[in-house]
């Protein structure tokens, strides 16, 4: 009798544990690691393996929650050139369950926003120093190097971004 009350004791934990999971995940993401976690579940219940069951909800719960938060720092983000891209491959990680790799992502992606926002600052101000047309500036060359840099930015490779707005700023 013992046996029959500690099991269903269980088994009601684990409904209560599915039950919190349904809280927490939405129509917005597909909550595959969360998912794939409840399917071992599953599994382990049709072989009354209920202890292992339990474990894997718990897990299923955390990566649950890991998601949502990953997820709502994405978007909280005010991604620009590069990190939008960044961004986009953080979703298709989440997406197919790699959570730890789309963390790596998102702390990248709060790394680069700000470089990003001072290299398109020097940029106005390059465009400013252009239209400015000063005698003895390349305002021709300065504007493709610009480009330049705008297209460097967009890529990722923010170090030769700022070079070629150094250069673009001595020639405007």
């Amino acid at each position: 009798v013992y046996m029959i009350i500690e099991k269903r004791r269980r088994l009601l934990e684990g409904e209560k544990l599915l039950s919190g999971i349904g809280s927490i995940i939405t129509e917005n993401s597909k909550f595959t690691a969360c998912v794939k976690e409840i399917e071992k579940a599953k599994s382990f219940l049709a072989r009354d393996e209920i202890e292992k069951a339990i474990e894997h909800l718990r897990k299923a719960k955390d990566l649950a929650l890991k998601e949502k938060d990953l997820i709502s720092k994405l978007q909280s983000l005010n991604v620009i050139a590069y990190s939008k891209k960044l961004r986009d491959y953080a979703v298709k990680l989440i997406e197919e369950g790699n959570l730890d790799r789309a963390e790596e992502i998102v702390k990248e992606i709060e790394n680069v926003i700000p470089k990003e926002q001072q290299l398109l600052n020097k940029v106005e101000e390059v465009e400013e120093l252009i239209s400015e047309n000063l005698p003895a500036s390349k305002p021709d060359e300065a504007e493709r190097l610009k480009n330049e840099a705008l297209r460097k930015i967009e890529q990722g490779d923010l170090e030769e971004a700022e070079k070629l707005l150094k250069q673009a700023e001595i020639l405007a």
